[in-house]
């Protein structure tokens, strides 16, 4: 009987030490306030100040080639196969093309070329100017091999056409304003319940005085 009162007398401290906090709060509304409104005013500047940006992108299909080669019984054996590997030609070009290239997995033989700026036609150029050096390039490898007997089925071209996005990819302005609201009201707490203590504590030492 002795250790249930105990943990009732524990449990009921605890309901008032959440009820004060929450009055606390309650005091320190304007703090809280004033918090997210610094937040969300601050989101704003930034979102205002901040560009937007467009992403335009292409994919390329890399030239494809065919090997004649001779097998023991006298057939021909027809061999299908990329004038370089994508990942290849993306890590020797990329540093060097105006725009990203990158391998798109689980697809053989096709490069994704990306280019993200705030000016549409200056990202567009970019990435036909990459397209261009990758077709330079593989023209070039093919040359060098065409003596060996190596023979073009497909060549090194755009999938499509150069898109770009119609809705800028950043500043996401939505995701900011809510992060901002989120982050102002966490902090706004916490300094409310640190101001809370500080005027708590006062009080306490004055009454000891």
């Amino acid at each position: 009987m002795r250790n249930q009162q105990i943990e009732n007398n524990q449990f009921a401290d605890d309901e008032i030490d959440l009820f004060e906090l929450w009055e606390g709060l309650v005091q320190e509304k304007l703090t809280i306030v004033a918090t997210v409104f610094l937040s969300v005013l601050v989101s704003l500047i930034y979102i205002f100040l901040s560009d937007d940006v467009y992403v335009a992108s292409v994919k390329i299909q890399v030239q494809q080639v065919q090997q004649v080669q001779q097998v023991q019984q006298g057939d021909e054996a027809q061999l299908y196969l990329s004038i370089e590997p994508a990942i290849k030609t993306a890590e020797i070009l990329n540093g060097i093309a105006p725009a990203n290239l990158s391998e798109i997995k689980k697809v053989d033989g096709v490069l994704l070329v990306t280019s993200r700026g705030t000016n549409k036609s200056k990202i567009m150029d970019n990435v036909k100017k990459s397209v261009e050096l990758v077709e330079q390039r593989h023209q070039k490898i093919y040359e060098a091999l065409a003596s060996s007997g190596v023979k073009s089925i497909l060549p090194t071209e755009m999938v499509g056409s150069i898109a770009v996005t119609d809705k800028p990819v950043s500043p996401k302005r939505q995701l900011i304003l809510a992060v901002s609201v989120v982050l102002g009201l966490m902090l706004g707490v916490f300094i409310a319940l640190i101001r809370r203590a500080v005027k708590n504590r006062a009080k306490t030492q004055l009454a000891a005085a």
